[in-house]
């Protein structure tokens, strides 16, 4: 085999542009946490209400302050908290599809834990902000 490079074995194995190599790959991450976001449905809704929130209410305390509003630093928090979120619930959900199926063990106990602590700490602050 000659010297290939990561990029180029990587398109020979799973086919296809590396982007759309990383689309593939988003793909099974948003498959893989799909059904562990049906479980959690309403608190996800909650999670992006509350971070609507956080955002209103950091770009008023922002302006409060005395700062121009920024659109773009508006985003960047609640785009921050978004990924590092999607990227926690994503692990927890791997972590959870390795957890053997028993009986005396809940349904996603990992997952819904990080859901919970992610939901608790946003709803925070959240309050620290009011």
């Amino acid at each position: 085999m000659k010297d290939a490079t990561f990029g180029q074995l990587l398109r020979e194995v799973i086919g296809g542009t590396p982007v759309e190599v990383g689309i593939k790959i988003l793909l099974a991450a948003i498959a893989l946490l799909w059904d562990n976001l049906a479980v959690i449905g309403t608190s996800v809704f909650l999670y992006f209400l509350m971070l609507v929130v956080d955002a209103i209410m950091g770009a008023m305390l922002a302006t409060k302050d005395g700062k121009a509003f920024d659109f773009t630093f508006f985003l960047r928090g609640p785009l921050k908290k978004l990924s590092l979120t999607a990227g926690m619930l994503f692990v927890a959900s791997m972590v959870d599809s390795m957890i053997p199926d028993m009986q005396w063990i809940p349904e996603t106990p990992l997952f819904i834990a990080v859901a919970t602590f992610v939901g608790i700490t946003t709803l925070l602050d959240v309050a620290r902000k009011y």
